[in-house]
């Protein structure tokens, strides 16, 4: 059956946009990341904008590209650089991504920054960064294709920074839901862990029981890092931590967060630390003895065997599961090793 769009449909007439303002909506529907591209100019005056017109063009050799408008004063500095650095930012930074974005002649005030190639500056606590040196400049219409070969890489864990229909936005669930506890409060943070060995992770108690690893969070600290350096400590390794699994009000009414993860060691180094390391076939959900832990681990083995996930959200006694989609058990990556993937884009936001 033939159907037709309710909307009304926008032509492009003799290569000019018919509706300017409804063409720049349709490419705002294709959401992006955010990124702060950085170099220096010819006075050696540190320059940068931001922009989500940013995509991998080649892995061999390693390409990355931007967009940049060619009659802004932007497109001379960098069109003229000989080198720059792409900074992927995370969801705590919408602000850095709001003053790279304006005309401030003070964006760098207060960062900490290193020198990249050609004293290109490199932020610190991004969630990546690409340095390159300049590879080849395009002009297509009105705009410029930077593009610039990639000297060197890094990424630090961290949820990232969206843009869709001309607005930032993050994906900060957990936080969302730290804000709303009292600032002098502590957040119980437990970890559903796995070793690379795929054992599952937890501690013997006193009585001889089982309960998951566990720390004790602020709510101003359950953002990525702060996660991250949690779990590391706890653990004394590197770790991966994925995403949020489960929150709930225990019978005190305290929030309590579980984070999916893995852990970068096997299980006979982690049980050298004291850690309990079990097979999954090996776990019985019901020795866990802290209140809720055993319907968390339960939960947890089932939706393992099947590599669909969700996230459980209520109380000890009774909430709901919203399934995560694309999620596999054996996809893992350590924190901080990563390559460069395509994240094309469509309208940029620029710092003029």
């Amino acid at each position: 059956m033939n159907t037709q769009p309710t909307g009304a449909i926008g032509s492009a007439i003799e290569v000019k946009i018919q509706d300017l303002g409804s063409y720049r909506q349709v490419l705002g529907s294709f959401m992006t990341g955010v990124t702060v591209i950085t170099t220096v100019d010819a006075d050696g005056r540190q320059r940068g904008i931001t922009a989500n017109s940013f995509t991998s063009v080649s892995l061999d050799p390693p390409l990355v590209l931007f967009c940049v408008d060619y009659r802004a004063a932007s497109y001379e500095t960098f069109q003229s650089a000989e080198g720059f650095v792409i900074h992927v930012l995370s969801s705590e930074q919408q602000e850095l991504a709001k003053t790279f974005a304006s005309k401030s002649e003070t964006k760098f005030a207060g960062l900490e920054t290193e020198s990249g190639h050609g004293g290109a500056p490199i932020l610190s606590d991004v969630h990546g960064w690409l340095e390159c040196r300049l590879h080849d400049t395009v002009i297509a219409g009105d705009h410029a294709i930077i593009i610039g070969e990639v000297l060197r890489y890094n990424s630090e864990p961290a949820r990232p920074l969206g843009f869709y229909q001309g607005r930032f936005f993050g994906f900060n669930t957990d936080q969302e839901i730290a804000a709303l506890a009292p600032q002098l409060s502590r957040i119980a943070v437990t970890w559903m862990m796995q070793t690379e060995d795929g054992a599952i992770l937890a501690r013997r108690t006193e009585a001889g029981g089982l309960v998951l690893p566990a720390s004790s969070a602020a709510p101003k600290d359950v953002h990525a890092r702060a996660l991250a350096a949690l779990a590391e400590q706890e653990f004394s390794s590197r770790v991966s931590v994925e995403f949020l699994y489960s929150v709930f009000e225990d019978e005190k009414d305290r929030l309590g967060l579980t984070y999916r993860g893995q852990v970068f060691a096997r299980g006979a180094q982690l049980e050298q630390a004291g850690f309990v390391c079990l097979q999954p076939s090996e776990v019985d959900p019901e020795a866990f003895a802290r209140p809720g832990e055993s319907a968390i681990v339960g939960r947890y083995l089932d939706e393992l065997a099947n590599s669909r996930f969700g996230i459980y959200a209520g109380t000890l006694a009774e909430g709901a599961i919203a399934h995560v989609s694309g999620v596999q058990s054996d996809d893992r990556v350590p924190a901080g090793v990563t390559a460069p993937e395509n994240a094309t884009a469509s309208n940029s936001v620029e710092g003029k």
